[in-house]
């Protein structure tokens, strides 16, 4: 895996009540999103649809799995994160009203400078699922 981002903690107190959204969906099929993330190239699956793992109630941002941020296609000026090999796609659900925007950037960089950042190291004996990386995970300092 070659970037990083923050993502809720959908276990948190804080996201309790909130919709938790689950699988991608294609014509019927879950979308291996590892492997859309992972992509260099844009997505031409269309439409999308998504699965809901909690229902609760909608947020204007949400994740899918470790690898997305979705928006609310209502919040005004979400054009402006769309960059060249940046896309956004449609996402929907049978029952929500809400319509998400699904961030694919297909093209990025490594940007963690491993000495400068502070992270908990994976226990000697812990493997490594394909969606974490490899030297641990990051947490937070609050101040």
């Amino acid at each position: 895996m070659n970037y990083f981002k923050l993502n809720p903690n959908v276990s948190s107190e804080k996201w309790d009540g909130y919709v938790n959204l689950g699988e991608l969906i294609y014509k019927g099929e879950e979308v291996d999103d590892i492997a859309l993330s992972n992509s260099r190239a844009p997505c031409n699956l269309k439409p999308l649809h998504y699965e809901i793992l909690v229902d609760g109630i909608t947020a204007p941002v949400n994740t899918i799995g470790a690898d997305f941020f979705v928006f609310d296609e209502s919040i005004k000026g979400l054009d402006n994160l769309a960059t060249e090999r940046v896309q956004y796609l449609r996402i929907t659900h049978e029952s929500q009203k809400v319509r998400y925007r699904l961030l694919h950037a297909y093209n990025y960089v490594d940007c963690v400078d491993w000495a400068l950042s502070k992270y908990e190291a994976w226990p000697e004996d812990h493997v490594a699922k394909e969606w974490q990386n490899p030297r641990g995970r990051f947490f937070s300092n609050r101040y």
